[in-house]
């Protein structure tokens, strides 16, 4: 018995020591994951709500988890560079990620009348500000980490995402015409930092 026991622990021992430590890309495909779910879970609540003020504080703290999810991603990241073949994986993934968050991002501009109508016309344009700026920060992040040829394909899913960005954050604009459009951007990109937290 006493035997027995050895050898599991030695068993256990060397399985340790000699399994394949993570790999900067394996890291990253694991925190793409991780964002991909709570996107997924932020296009359920936002798909459900149908309208009022308590509804909308579910999809806000989705809304949260995401950024939440994105910070640790980009906290993660270390120096090592990718190979070609692991920026190959990690730029499928990401662009599939980034696909997902365009949808919800269209999802966000459906449901604007119902938002704005619950007066979180100023509070959801907060969130989409502080996601926008911790994506783009992550993408920049992981773009540095590649050869330079893949700065295409990454500034491509930046050229999309902000498109789809500018779409939504339109929907939630109170005054409708360019120059307050601007005037309001300043506005959130001073005070979101801080609000953030208070999501």
């Amino acid at each position: 018995m006493r035997f027995l026991r050895t050898l599991v622990t030695f068993s256990s021992l060397f399985l340790v020591i000699f399994a394949a430590p993570a790999t900067q890309k394996d890291s990253v495909l694991s925190s793409i994951s991780a964002v991909s779910q709570a996107v997924q879970a932020n296009k359920d609540a936002i798909n459900r709500y149908q309208g009022g003020s308590l509804a909308a504080i579910p999809v806000g703290r989705k809304n949260y988890d995401c950024w939440y999810a994105l910070r640790e991603a980009h906290a993660k990241l270390t120096d090592t560079k990718f190979t070609p073949k692991e920026s190959d994986e990690v730029v499928q993934h990401f662009t599939s990620l980034n696909q997902a968050s365009i949808e919800l991002l269209d999802l966000y501009r459906q449901k604007a009348p119902v938002l704005n109508q619950a007066g979180a016309s100023f509070l959801v344009p907060i969130m989409m500000q502080a996601l926008f700026r911790e994506a783009d920060d992550y993408s920049a992040a992981l773009q540095a980490l590649m050869p330079e040829r893949y700065s295409a394909p990454m500034k491509q899913v930046t050229v999309d995402h902000t498109a789809a960005w500018n779409e939504a954050f339109a929907a939630y604009d109170p005054t409708r015409n360019a120059e307050p459009v601007q005037q309001w951007r300043t506005l959130l990109s001073v005070f979101s930092p801080a609000l953030t937290y208070l999501i």
